[in-house]
């Protein structure tokens, strides 16, 4: 509709004191057997639509969809899970967990059911009263696969973390916006936001395939180092 007037980024809310600081801690994985299996079979499916006459736009479309759904669903990310808690289990209070679907989210609940953390999840509307709960400050912990009420202020959620994440920055300012709320009971406020990242090495193996996650690593380093201004510290 024209171009644009005025940008108000994550940087200048950061700065500006509207959002707090933030740490981003990525976690390396690789593809285990099976999500190689399923990457081949996509490509495969792509080959085959190229074939058949399909346009080439919306057969990539598809290729990065189904190579998506592998990097989100999969297992691999969760013995890295659990031997980042063993040292980091402050960061599964106040936290939200983002994951693909509720049958993942009970792979997370298996390991997290070891720690003295009072959790529930979120995937369903009968399950609300648990958003509000949490957002009450009545648990520690969220597993959910929805996009969070906007109607909601949860200002005490301190650490997100990312099993599942779209190659659209939108979706993901939305998740990691939920930390980065001000919380006036806690002025010193800085978040984590911990995230899996396909390692270098296997990415090699896809080089049709934009490298989402590092993209999303470079993106969230770099606003992680904005630091808030003096001129608006109390």
């Amino acid at each position: 509709i024209g171009p644009t007037i005025y940008r108000y980024t994550l940087k200048d809310a950061i700065m500006g004191g509207i959002l707090c600081e933030f740490e981003y801690i990525p976690l390396t994985y690789n593809f285990s057997l099976e999500d190689k299996k399923k990457t081949k079979i996509a490509y495969s499916r792509y080959n085959t639509r190229k074939k058949s006459g399909l346009k080439e736009n919306e057969t990539k479309i598809q290729l990065y969809m189904d190579l998506a759904d592998v990097r989100k669903l999969s297992k691999n990310k969760l013995p890295i899970f659990e031997n980042f808690i063993k040292n980091n289990t402050k960061n599964l209070k106040n936290c939200l967990i983002f994951v693909e679907t509720m049958e993942y989210g009970k792979l997370i609940q298996d390991i997290i059911i070891h720690y003295d953390i009072d959790y529930h999840t979120y995937y369903a509307d009968d399950e609300k009263q648990n958003l509000k709960k949490f957002a009450n400050g009545e648990f520690d912990l969220l597993i959910t696969c929805k996009k969070l009420s906007q109607g909601i202020d949860i200002n005490s959620v301190q650490n997100i973390i990312l099993f599942s994440c779209s190659r659209g920055k939108l979706e993901t300012i939305q998740r990691i916006g939920r930390c980065l709320r001000i919380d006036p009971k806690n002025p010193n406020k800085k978040s984590n936001v911990i995230d899996f990242v396909l390692s270098k090495e296997e990415q090699k193996d896809y080089e049709d395939y934009e490298d989402a996650d590092f993209a999303r690593q470079e993106w969230l380093t770099d606003i992680s180092k904005t630091k808030r201004s003096k001129y608006y510290e109390n």
